[in-house]
């Protein structure tokens, strides 16, 4: 009674093996009918903040019902993406923090006795 409720059906090209991941339920009734896959995809550019993107498997909502809720299938189908609205005066402001991501050195081994 529930499935109705959240389930969202949509054909799609991928399976366990690909970028376009989904779980393929191999089951001789219907061996390629995905049972599950990616409910976010997201591309981040850390030298380029507003050059992100990203896509819900649902909607913009999330919520099973909202009138929302499906709105994103047809675009994650498509592999398609929307921007990440990035505000950098608002990221940048005084509550602001930098994350300085460096190479580690390896450790010093120990000799093996």
């Amino acid at each position: 009674m529930l499935r109705d409720w959240f389930e969202l059906r949509t054909p799609f090209p991928g399976d366990s093996y690909t970028i376009n991941v989904g779980r393929l339920s191999l089951r001789a009734a219907a061996p390629f009918n995905t049972r599950h896959a990616a409910s976010m995809r997201a591309i981040h550019d850390l030298a380029n903040p507003r050059a992100g993107v990203w896509m819900l498997g649902t909607g913009q909502s999330g919520h099973p019902l909202s009138d929302q809720y499906s709105s994103f299938v047809d675009d994650w189908r498509r592999v398609s993406y929307a921007p990440i609205p990035w505000d950098l005066p608002n990221i940048k402001g005084p509550g602001a923090r930098t994350l300085v991501l460096r190479p580690s050195t390896p450790p010093a081994t120990a000799p093996i006795r």
